[in-house]
């Protein structure tokens, strides 16, 4: 929990520097309900921790590149979040939504900041790793390899 906890004070401290703070108040929804669920259940998730860093990371990245990443930012924690809801509930569907919002996030972010053509190739290719990981841990559960 301390790593989550780590996770959610860094990405919320890039948050209220470098994003619109009217949305920044918005998703305190989000690490309240997170540590909550956490305290509750004593459940960790490296890949929301990832995700959460990335998004603060590129959002840093984004605001220095004069690029306003309140919508990357945005879709990167409810991407984070289905995550954390997926280890507490592990449905499938959880974890294909939040890498699918964690590709367009990513493929968003370097269509405004380079071209469109390279945004959508990058969405596509984190996609794929998402989907990936995915199918291979329904083949783990089922008995395969």
């Amino acid at each position: 929990m301390a790593y989550l906890i780590a996770s959610l004070l860094i990405n919320y401290i890039a948050g209220f520097i470098f994003i619109n703070l009217n949305f920044w108040y918005f998703m305190l929804i989000i690490p309240i309900l997170m540590i909550f669920l956490s305290l509750k259940t004593k459940k960790e998730s490296n890949i929301t921790n990832i995700f959460l860093i990335i998004s603060a990371l590129f959002t840093a990245i984004g605001f220095i590149q004069d690029f306003d990443p309140t919508y990357f930012y945005l879709i990167m924690n409810f991407s984070a979040f289905l995550s954390y809801l997926n280890a507490i509930m592990s449905k499938k569907i959880l974890l294909f939504v939040s890498w699918l919002m964690n590709s367009f996030g990513i493929g968003y972010l370097i269509a405004e900041l380079r071209t469109l053509n390279l945004g959508i190739i990058f969405g596509v290719i984190i996609f794929a790793i998402g989907f990936r990981e995915i199918i291979s841990k329904s083949i783990k559960e089922k008995g395969g390899q």
